[in-house]
This record gives structure tokens, sequence and C-alpha cells, in this order.
């Protein structure tokens, strides 16, 4: 069998461990965590973007204005985090660590 290119994803049989007849987890890119992270900081603002709306159309009701400006301010909190990580994560890698080790 060809070893395989670190640069494309292993293949299913490549991935498979016969001696657990399970598979290999996978350990994602820096790349690949970086896609993660911006999809959250994606989602978050689009998020953020809803919650403004209906904070604009509930000007007369103070109670879902309010609901409104929480979740607008936490999902633009979320979405500055992730891209923050995203950020760190492109200019500094990451460490492949197992738990207990």
């Amino acid at each position: 069998m060809a070893k395989a290119d670190s640069t494309v994803a292993p293949t299913l049989q490549e991935n498979f461990d016969p001696s657990r007849q399970t598979l290999k987890p996978l350990v994602p890119s820096v790349e690949d965590v970086a896609m993660y992270l911006e999809c959250c900081s994606d989602g978050f603002e689009q998020l953020a973007a809803i919650f403004k709306a209906i904070a604009k159309e509930a000007e007369r009701d103070f109670h879902i204005r309010a609901l409104a400006d929480a979740g607008r301010y936490i999902a633009d909190d979320l979405a500055n985090t992730s891209d923050c990580w995203r950020e760190e994560v492109r200019d500094n890698g990451v460490i492949n660590k197992v738990l207990g080790s």
C-alpha cells in the first residue's frame, strides 16, 4: 500500500484500525481548525445581525428589545472570540496532546 500524502485526508481503508474494528480518530490540520473557527465566527455574526434586526423592530417593547440586545451582545462576543482563536491558530499552529499523557 502506498504511503498516504499528508496533505490529503486518509481514505476510509487507511483510517481503519483492524485490531479494534474501528476508525482511527482523524487529527484536523491547522487549516481545518482555522476553517472551523471561521465558520463559528461567521455564524455568530449572522446571529448578531438577526438580534439587531429584532431589536430594531421591537423599539416599543422594552422586554423584547432587552432580550434581543443581550442575544446580540453574546453573539458579537462569541464571533469576536472565535475570530481571535482562528487568527491565533493560523499564526501559531496547534499542539496535539493526548489527555492524560
